[in-house]
């Protein structure tokens, strides 16, 4: 039968192309979740706390900043580009740097594509013209401004994708699940690369990469910023999560 993945699938499919989220014949959908779920170990996913302190401790600084000069924080965007950057470091292996963008200056071109293109998917569910606006030939584009834009952040961003993919698929090690899933450190993106038996061509990893994207990113800070709220309001189960976080990263954070 078909995964039907509904009015998401309408307004998403030439952002996803044929990813876990837009597929809607079993055999992709089965297939793509099999290999990127085994991605997704205990070793792995245990060697990404250090990454993540890494980057959390750049967002520190961030606020230290803004709290110095006693200004407020919009903790929503502090969250987002933290996401975004760990996103990049652990899924793609690419390092965005949206942490050090500061907020009284432009966004670097990648971070500016990568939001543009996440937001995608908003404007077209709020407005249908701007889903028959995304079918406009390419010939006609520059008579619309969103369109162009939103094409050209895509761009943007899929020759990021393309350029680790290519030197991920360089430095191959062609090796079983077994075998990785041993192995700690490196992206997803590498994991997928070197298991043997899935020789997948590009463009179906920069579906895999781009769904991973918008899966890991802007959810994850939605939750953030609503758990930071919620532990303002709370100050017993603040100093309860504090003490358990001392106790877990022992201070590598």
């Amino acid at each position: 039968g078909r995964y039907d993945k509904g009015p998401l699938a309408v307004v998403s499919e030439d952002i996803f192309g044929k990813g876990l989220i837009t597929a809607a014949d079993r055999e992709t959908w089965e297939g793509r979740r099999k290999v990127v779920g085994q991605g997704f170990h205990n070793k792995w996913i245990r060697g990404l706390v250090d990454q993540f302190s890494a980057c959390t401790t750049a967002a520190f600084k961030v606020l230290d900043q803004q709290v110095r000069y006693n200004e407020p924080v919009d903790m929503e965007s502090v969250y987002l580009n933290l996401t975004l950057d760990i996103v990049g470091l652990a899924v793609f292996g690419v390092d965005f740097r949206a942490l050090e963008q500061p907020p009284d200056e432009p966004q670097s071109p990648i971070v500016r594509a990568v939001y543009r293109v996440l937001k995608e998917t908003g404007y077209r569910a709020d407005d249908p013209t701007n889903l028959l606006l995304s079918k406009v030939p390419d010939a006609l584009s520059p008579l619309f401004p969103t369109v162009t834009d939103f094409r050209a952040s895509l761009q943007k961003l899929d020759e990021v994708l393309d350029e680790a993919i290519a030197e991920a698929q360089q430095n191959k090690a062609d090796l079983d699940a077994e075998s990785l899933q041993m192995r700690s450190g490196g992206s997803l993106l590498r994991f997928l690369i070197d298991l043997r038996g899935e020789d997948v061509a590009s463009e179906q990893l920069r579906d895999d990469l781009r769904t991973l994207l918008i899966a890991g990113h802007e959810t994850v800070a939605s939750i953030l910023t609503w758990a930071t709220f919620e532990l303002a309001l709370n100050p017993e189960v603040l100093a309860s999560a504090l003490r358990e976080i001392d106790e877990v990263l022992q201070g590598r954070i």
